[in-house]
């Protein structure tokens, strides 16, 4: 990874799964502004050799929403993702389906993506 010098975030990235919470805390930094185009990345996983952006906003509502695309190609292995984060367990269907148009847009296949279960019962909040 680039050394980073300057502001950056903290990320902290939480999981729940197998009756216990596990996570890992990492940084971005936007090397090129306004691009919305982050490094982003964890010590110890092969994101903290990321020397590009590997993680771009494709739409924010700071109030609302984000909309996340990443394609990365680590040592030849593609990987793909897209999340769409919320500030709430649920999203106006009109902005789900205006942020799915984007992804669509972009050629990702959205019979690839899953809405995550966000009933108390299945990840307990911390």
């Amino acid at each position: 990874m680039q050394e980073v010098s300057g502001t950056y975030v903290k990320v902290n990235n939480t999981g729940y799964g197998n009756g216990e919470y596990s996570g890992v805390v990492g940084k971005a930094i936007q090397p090129d502004p306004p691009l919305a185009a982050l490094i982003v990345s964890f010590a110890g996983y092969p994101s903290a050799l990321a020397d590009k952006p590997n993680y771009n906003i494709i739409a924010l509502d700071t109030s609302s929403y984000a909309l996340i695309y990443v394609c990365d190609d680590f040592l030849d292995l593609g990987s793909e993702n897209a999340w769409i984060l919320a500030r709430d367990k649920t999203l106006d269907p009109t902005i789900v389906d205006t942020l799915r148009g984007n992804l669509t847009s972009l050629g990702v296949d959205l019979t690839k993506m899953h809405i995550t279960n966000q009933d108390p019962g299945y990840c307990p909040p911390v």
